[in-house]
């Protein structure tokens, strides 16, 4: 509805609530990586202990029913940045939070860590269809329910019930990917009015999720067949044990009526004749059934003699009913995502053949074309030829068909896009051109294309046609993409033969929920092999650093050539390595000779060659090299000898399913990738899932076949995708075993047991494991599996000194007569007693960089998990008291040796850090510049603004303690900065000005002398604390590493001018002591003020008034605390400058003036702005200052090319409003974190429209030598126009005729005879004579109205109160400026709560609409349609006017007046008709003519002749043909219409 216009309340108001738990990068909401809002930010969710119990959570936050799977699909080696969070839930919470959970904190972790959910999703309603059959054994007909779901790859239950009751009368199970459940009724009787329903449910985690019941049926005995649907066909009846046609015999459209209803099918709309849904099979029924057309069933009819069988019929019945108006499907032909100027193409709308005459209305921005189908055609075809920019948007159809008295539409097509642009595609990258992220270049802007939908087909296109070989990479998603652009395309779909991916399918540009993340990413392969088999066979070429490609001469070319070739493909092993052209004689010239690969490069180009042109050798293109690679390949393993069976078929790389797959299929496989011998088969939930429509199955070898595509299987295809895949492990690398030992300490006690524990990677039959000690032969222990185990377990007793040392283990098995060893284990340590630790590079023997000794050599310890209560052990361990920091990221400077530990964590309750749990040694994912630190001491200074000012503690028993501040004096608190290597003592409290401690008070009454070493030294009373409280701590404040202040400036603009106030304030930390500050000038020795700070404050102000050029420069601040005596000043601010005077600014290495790299004059020279927060507020402004026209985009990423200069400005935050960039808030650059790759840029349109009331309409201006001026208006048109608004993105065209209103530029005549066809993207680009800029020949001023800025309509009514008497009549006047080729006005009515619409031409830009009376109540608003060049647009609204209906009088005194007066005018009439009086009134007054048509025959002849003349043109004679006086009025209010300038100058009165 309208805006206000409702009949809500307030207690009615919406609400949303959004969930801040969300599934990405999955196939929908409803399955993917578990990502939870923090603060405003998306992270990523890691979870050591995460199980389908906490997976169940977010799907019933999410909506999405059961939690399936926690499995990830994810194979990346990278890190994400996360959220760490070990929660415990028991799947009913409603929420994340409501569950067990420890502390949370951001830390790195791999894809295997994070948490994915896979919910069932959804649960759609399941469809039930009846279905009668005869069963012979029993006679009877009976009554099949079929209940359809979608296909599940889990087990799911199927209740069906009988309505209105409770309990389901029958329960069926279904197996994974069954998609229905059957069950039969017997006693099949039609007048059983017994209606049925089912639903489906799945229990996980907690209560079972259960879908919707399905729509209730009931079986009726008729059916409509070969329709589009089950509401349109051919009538069939259930009689006798079979469904048979009915004889269409006095059949009428009201038993028609009564079918329908039964089949709840709606209304019918027509009984069809000539039988067009066919005649059926088996005998006809005759059936004398008459309906009145409102029974609700069939069978409620009245008939005489039942239903019989005719051989006489000649058609049957076929009937159409409402339900059958399904949506239309509309399509493009060729469905591309863009296309390209003077192109065709045909936009189809298909609907269901109703046999029926239909009316298609194919809907674009502007017009509606519609198009008459005749009963049997069911496609309507709107062909677009020379196709050009104004085709481009949204399309879509509905249609109508009518039946008796009424008209029904069809529900709206979904919509599909045109868009006309030729695509140019790019691959980003800092090392090649074919690879990296995806862009393309749309709507003049670069932007990329996300990954969703996009596969292996659509990458073969792009390589294709950037003529970059074939694509190699996997992967799609950019996960650590750099775009901040728009995100142009997704869902983009080729079948793989396309010349350009243009011609693809696509969802329309920028309608995607995207983030950068998910960018497309491609790797093109920079060799290929041509005239080959397929893909992976074939004359190889190798790509050019000029991206041209050439040929290998096969001198020398061997295997291991050729196994690089295939890897790079990600082909399977190298099979062949031919020369001599075997695939034929190329026409690319042979480029290098002599390879020498050693088979392990990435890429060709790593090997070692020779150039053609420096060797002697003589290849031509009858010797280039060839390649054959296996066809097959494993994928996802953990070696290439392992993983699930690909098979390359029909240019793609396509799954084989585990259905029949064993091991001598699995034995093929591997002796074609040279693998070895089949160890074992694992279906492909061992490596992962895999998706696909296309599957070989059932796959049947024998063993002795050289290539899988020599065993019998079959290509079949699977609608969902989804499947198990075959799995294969060779002998050819067995994976290493795993090896960790329980419990998981660091160190073990004498006299403990500990358990080793081997694990393999699969279930094998006859393995053996063997555990080792290091520099031992002989295994200490032996153990063979059975085949439903994976692991073995040895336990050390008892452990002595003997028992230390290094442990792996080693596995075996006996394959077909051969045995198969593993490689070692990665090696486990057991020791005994505490570790020896080492704190180095610290200030003392206290603090340092954490070191350990391992197997004779220092190692460090990752800072992943490290805290307090790790730093604590060490600390007790070094006899150093406590830990009072436990910093990370190599604090203390990056060590040299191996990492010997990670993710240590201690509960606070251990001895000593060896009994803390970690990583088994040397495992890690860390690097030194994350080696962990710790300071320790045996007092700290706590809640302070630094490390050496706050409250006192010490250590006690092994905690922190307080100290009772009596007595606490300045050498007491000297002792503790001494201690601390703080310096002075500044400040002693005995008040606690800090935050007040917690934890236990020790120390009270301490007398330190200032000489002692340590604050225990002094004489202290440990037991006279009972009186003391925390509001006593003992505080200080020492002059050591005193916190930098902070200086600020007030406005924040980056200039200023002369006269203008600016105010800076110095902000310090919050010691609670009187402070002195310093305000510094560079250059200036002494500060130029001093400000003093009490204890509560910490904010100094300086005001500079009325600026002048000697307040140029740099200001600092900082402050001093100091005690009788000494005075202790802490380090500078980081200064902040003062500049007087203009910024100027330039865009350069644009197209013109007004588009390019943005650059200030600041600090004496030119420099660059960094792109961050760069938006279009900050571009108006640039555009505003340069005064060029208005901002059209705000770029990044260097656009126009990397500055050479200075980074002058890092970021820059605009509001739009300000006249100069200099006004807007602004930082130097100080941190290196931008770089010249990140400058900022601008384009301003070099064209702008002035006077109009916005930035799309007014008089052209271009820009010329860095000038404005106009544009002549002789021959401009509409073409020139419509190149304007494109260039401004104002839409389209829609005037080209001068408005005086707009007035006249300032600046001179630049242009004159502008030519434009209406296609450029730019104003430069048209045609045009340069004026000599004195004046405009022939012409005025170029003026523009574009779509974007349409003219306002104006609105005024008589009488102007709006309140009108009935029958009195209303006179609304709708007008706008007369500009248009064509205009139609709206006149929209609302009363009484209906609308109505009046339309007419516009004359002269206006229309005059009458309306009389009663009916004219209501509000009035008008708006106009503009025909402009065969497009329509459609103005605003103008304001409502209100028009009520006077109330009847009720003076009764008024109406003895009327009635007088009528009877002595009825007196004067008949007195004067009795002498005949004959008389012409003329008026001089304006109003022309008063006449007594009676007597006109008594007025003299000319008088007569003119008077008759002006009342027959309004009014025709009484008594002409076709006249009545209902005519007249309707004349009347014609004629007012079309002569609605004449209405105010005449009055006609007629007696």
């Amino acid at each position: 509805k309208h805006w206000i216009e409702h009949s809500c309340k307030h207690d009615q108001d919406a609400s949303v609530i959004c969930s801040d738990v969300r599934l990405m990068s999955g196939t929908s909401h409803c399955n993917g990586k578990v990502e939870v809002l923090k603060g405003n930010k998306w992270t990523s969710l890691c979870s050591p202990t995460w199980s389908l119990q906490e997976a169940q959570v977010v799907c019933n936050i999410l909506g999405c029913g059961a939690a399936l799977s926690v499995q990830s699909y994810e194979f990346a080696s990278y890190l994400y940045s996360t959220f760490t969070m070990d929660i415990s839930c028991d799947g009913t919470e409603s929420h994340l939070m409501d569950c067990q959970s420890n502390t949370t904190h951001e830390t790195y972790c791999s894809p295997q860590q994070l948490a994915h959910v896979n919910c069932l999703g959804i649960m759609p309603k399941p469809l039930l269809s009846l279905s009668p059959f005869y069963n012979a054994h029993t006679g009877e007909d009976e009554l099949e329910l079929k209940c359809t779901i979608p296909i599940f790859n889990i087990n799911i239950t199927v209740n069906f019930y009988k309505v209105n009751e409770s309990q389901p009368f029958t329960v069926k199970k279904l197996s994974k990917s069954e998609q229905s459940a059957l069950h039969q009724v017997t006693g099949l009787n039609i007048l059983d009015t017994v209606k049925y329903t089912c639903q489906y449910e799945h229990k996980s985690v907690g209560p079972a999720h259960k879908s919707p019941h399905s729509d209730a049926r009931q079986f009726v005995g008729l059916r409509l067949m070969d329709g589009s649907n089950n509401c349109v066909g051919r009538l069939e009846m259930y009689q006798n044990h079979r469904w048979s046609p009915v004889c269409d015999a006095s059949w009428t459209l009201q038993d028609s009526q009564v079918v329908c209803r039964t089949l709840g099918c709606g209304t019918a709309l027509i009984a069809l004749e000539g039988a067009p849904f066919g005649n059926g099979t088996g005998p006809m029924w005759m059936t004398d059934i008459t309906c009145k057309g409102t029974e609700s069933l069939h069978t409620e009819c009245h008939t005489s003699s039942g239903n019989k069988e005719t051989q006489s019929c000649k058609a049957v019945t076929s009937i159409v009913c409402s339900g059958a108006l399904e949506k239309a499907n509309i399509s493009l032909s060729p469905p591309h995502m863009a296309f390209k100027k003077k192109d065709s193409l045909e936009v189809k709308c298909s609907l269901p053949n109703l046999h029926m005459n239909t009316t298609v209305y194919l809907k674009t921005k502007n017009y509606t074309f519609i198009e008459r189908l005749p009963a049997g055609r069911s496609t309507a075809v709107l062909a677009l030829r020379d196709l050009q920019l104004w085709y481009e948007g949204q399309y879509g159809c509905y249609y109508e068909v009518e039946y008796p008295g009424h008209i029904l539409r069809s529900p709206d097509s979904e919509t599909v896009h045109i868009f006309v642009d030729d695509l140019k595609w790019a691959l980003r990258s800092s090392y090649s051109p074919c690879s990296g992220n995806l862009e393309v270049y749309h709507n003049d802007q670069w932007g990329t294309v996300c990954a969703r939908g996009w596969d292996l087909r659509d990458a073969h296109v792009l390589c294709r046609e950037l003529d970059c070989g074939y694509p190699i990479d996997m992967v799609w998603w950019s996960w650590n993409s750099q775009e901040n652009g728009p995100i142009w395309l997704h869902e983009v779909s080729c079948n793989g033969t396309e010349s350009r991916l243009q011609e693809c399918q696509a969802k329309p540009f920028g309608t995607n929920d995207c983030n950068h993340k998910e960018d497309v990413n491609v790797i093109c392969s920079e060799v290929r092999l041509l005239d080959g088999p397929n893909y992976c066979a074939g004359r190889l070429e190798v790509l050019t650093e000029n991206h041209t490609w050439g040929a290998v001469c096969s001198e020398n070319w061997d295997l291991q050539d050729a196994q690089v070739v295939c890897q790079n493909l990600g082909c399977g092993p190298a099979l062949r390595a031919p020369g001599s052209s075997m695939f034929g004689h190329g026409s690319r010239p042979i480029l290098v000779t002599d390879m020498n690969c050693t088979g392990s490069e990435g890429q060709l180009k790593q090997c070692q060659s020779v150039s053609l042109t420096n060797s002697t050798r003589k290849c031509g293109t009858a010797d280039s090299a060839g390649v054959v690679c296996s066809a097959v390949k494993l994928l996802k393993g953990l070696s290439r000898c392992s993983g699930t069976v690909e098979l390359f078929h029909e240019g793609q790389w396509m799954p084989v399913s585990s259905r029949g797959w064993d091991i001598w299929d699995a034995q093929v496989v591997c002796k074609e990738i040279g693998c070895g011998f089949a160890v074992s088969t694992k279906e492909g939930t061992a490596y992962g899932r895999r998706t696909s429509m296309l599957w070989l199955e059932d796959v049947n070898c024998n063993g002795t076949e050289s290539h899988l595509t020599e065993c019998h299987g079959n290509w079949n295809e699977h609608i969902d995708g989804h499947g198990e895949t075959a799995g294969v492990v060779c002998s050819g690398h067995l994976t290493k075993p795993s090896l960790t030992h329980s419990p998981e300490l660091l160190t073990f006690e004498k006299g403990e047991n500990v358990q080793l524990n081997c694990t393999i990677p699969h279930l094998y039959v006859n393995t053996t494991i063997y555990f080792y000690k290091a520099e031992r032969t002989t295994p200490v222990a032996v153990m063979t599996l059975s085949s439903s185990k994976n692991s073995a377990v040895h336990t050390l007793s008892y452990l002595d000194t003997s028992d230390e040392g290094k442990y792996t283990c080693v596995y075996d098995l006996e394959i077909l007569g051969h045995v198969f060893k593993s490689e070692e284990s990665k090696q486990i340590y057991i020791h005994l007693g505490k570790l020896q630790f080492r704190l180095v590079n610290g200030s003392n023997h206290c603090s340092g960089r954490v070191e350990v000794l391992q197997d004779g050599q220092w190692g460090t310890v990752c800072d992943d998990l490290w805290d307090l209560e790790d730093a604590k052990m060490v600390c007790k361990q070094q006899n150093c008291g406590l830990s009072i920091t436990a910093p990370g990221n190599a604090h203390f400077g990056e060590g040299s040796g191996p990492i010997w530990l990670d993710d240590i964590h201690c509960a606070g309750n251990e001895s000593h850090l060896g009994q803390c749990r970690a990583n088994v040694w040397g495992k890690h994912n860390c690097q030194h510049s994350e080696d962990a630190g710790v300071t320790c001491s045996d007092v700290a200074l706590k809640d302070g603004p630094a490390l050496c000012a706050g409250r006192v503690e010490v250590v006690h028993d092994a905690q922190w303690t307080t100290v009772c501040g009596r007595g606490w004096d300045l050498q007491d608190a000297a002792v503790v900065c001494k201690q601390m290597d703080c310096g002075f003592a500044v400040f002693a409290s005995g008040a606690s000005p800090f935050q007040q401690g917690i934890v236990p008070i020790w120390l009270s009454d301490v007398n330190c002398k200032g000489t002692e070493s340590k604050i225990t030294d002094c004489l202290v009373t440990t037991g006279n604390k009972q009186n003391c409280s925390h509001e006593e701590d003992a505080s200080v404040v020492c002059s050591g590493q005193l916190p930098r202040p902070t200086l600020s400036r007030s406005p924040t603009s980056i200039l200023f001018n002369r006269g203008d106030k600016v105010q800076l304030n110095c902000t310090i930390p919050k010691f609670d002591v009187k402070s002195v500050v310093y305000f510094l000038k560079e250059n200036i020795s002494d500060p130029i003020t001093v400000k003093t700070l009490s204890r509560e404050e910490i904010t100094a102000t300086h005001t500079l008034g009325e600026l002048k050029t000697s307040d140029n420069g740099r200001y600092s601040c900082q402050y001093e605390l100091g005690r009788q005596g000494q005075n202790f000043k802490s380090p500078e601010s980081a200064p902040v400058k003062v500049l007087l005077g203009e910024m100027l600014i330039r865009l350069v290495d644009g197209p013109h003036h007004c588009a390019g790299r943005v650059e200030v004059f600041y600090n004496n020279q030119w420099g660059t702005i960094c792109d961050d927060f760069w938006d279009m507020d900050d571009a108006v402004v640039v555009c505003k200052q340069l005064r060029c026209g208005i901002a059209m985009s705000a770029l990044n990423r260097a656009h126009f090319g990397k500055g050479a200069g200075p980074i002058s400005l890092e970021t820059i935050v605009c509001k739009g409003n300000e006249s100069l960039l200099s006004e807007c808030q602004a930082e130097e650059i100080k941190r290196n974190h931008c770089n010249h790759e990140e400058d900022a840029s601008v384009v301003c349109a070099d064209v702008k429209l002035l006077g109009g009331p916005g930035n799309c309409s007014g008089t052209v201006e271009v820009l010329h030598n860095d000038q404005w001026g106009q544009v002549c208006g002789h021959n401009w048109d509409l073409q020139n126009a419509e190149v304007v608004c494109r260039s401004l993105g104002c839409g389209y065209a829609i005037s080209a005729v001068n408005i005086a209103q707009y007035g006249h530029g300032p600046g001179p005549f630049w242009l004159e005879d502008v030519i434009c066809d209406g296609t450029e993207t730019s104003f430069s680009k048209c045609k045009t004579t340069f004026s000599t800029g004195v004046g405009c020949i022939n012409g005025t001023d170029a003026t523009v109205v574009c779509s974007a800025d349409i003219l306002h309509p104006n609105i005024s009514m008589e009488p102007e109160s709006g309140e009108v008497t009935e029958g009195q009549a209303l006179i609304i006047r709708c007008s706008v400026i007369d500009i248009y080729e064509r205009l139609t006005f709206i006149l929209h009515q609302i009363s009484n709560g209906t609308s109505s619409s009046l339309f007419a031409p516009g004359s002269n830009g206006s229309v005059v609409f009458t309306m009389t009376g009663g009916n004219s109540t209501g509000n009035y608003t008008c708006q106009y349609v503009a025909h402009v060049g065969g497009r329509s647009f459609h103005s605003p609204h103008t304001q409502t006017l209100q028009v009520t209906l006077a109330p009847p009088s009720t003076d009764y005194t008024a109406v003895l007046v009327i009635l007088a007066l009528i009877v002595v005018v009825a007196a004067v009439v008949i007195f004067l008709n009795r002498k005949n009086l004959r008389r012409c009134i003329h008026k001089d007054s304006g109003l022309e003519e008063y006449t007594n048509l009676q007597d006109m025959e008594n007025c003299d002849d000319s008088n007569k002749r003119d008077t008759t003349d002006t009342a027959e043109r309004y009014f025709p004679a009484e008594g002409k043909e076709g006249t009545t006086c209902q005519d007249h009025s309707i004349a009347a209010t014609d004629s007012m219409n079309e002569h609605s300038a004449m209405i105010d100058n005449e009055l006609l009165v007629h007696d």
